[in-house]
């Protein structure tokens, strides 16, 4: 672990990666050009390898430049990134949702997060659906 961890922190230093937050635009391509490859055969995605190699911070793997397979079928992680939009956002109370559109959701989660385009929002839903503990009123 403490080879891994030297080598990320010397990738950082060559990538001009200064703050933890930096590390959700490096791709695995990148990491790979910079023979961080057999790092990437250890761990199944680069937030996978980050998360493991330093569990000290708070990552949001939905952030990625490549967000891990099957990120939204893990335990919490939905709630978890809702709860993140929601204070971007400065969502307040829940009703505040309604007002959400799917542009804002995709740019801060992810185009995978959504598969509807429907003019008025589903973030309520989803949100809803990850958090389970509101009667909407569904319009």
């Amino acid at each position: 672990m403490d080879n891994q961890r030297a080598f990320l922190n010397h990738f950082a230093q060559l990538r001009n990666i200064n703050k933890m937050e930096d590390w959700y635009n490096v791709s695995a391509a990148e990491l790979k050009a910079n023979d961080g490859g057999h790092l990437l055969i250890i761990y199944e995605s680069l937030a996978h390898m980050l998360q493991t190699v330093f569990p000290t911070h708070n990552w949001e793997p939905w952030k990625f430049k490549q967000p891990p397979r099957n990120i939204w079928s893990q335990d919490g992680m939905l709630k978890k990134a809702f709860d993140a939009l929601a204070k971007e956002l400065n969502i307040s109370k829940m009703e505040d949702w309604y007002d959400v559109t799917n542009k804002q959701i995709e740019r801060k989660l992810g185009t995978c997060t959504l598969s509807m385009d429907q003019h008025f929002s589903f973030a309520y839903l989803i949100y809803a659906y990850a958090c389970r503990i509101y009667r909407w009123v569904y319009l």
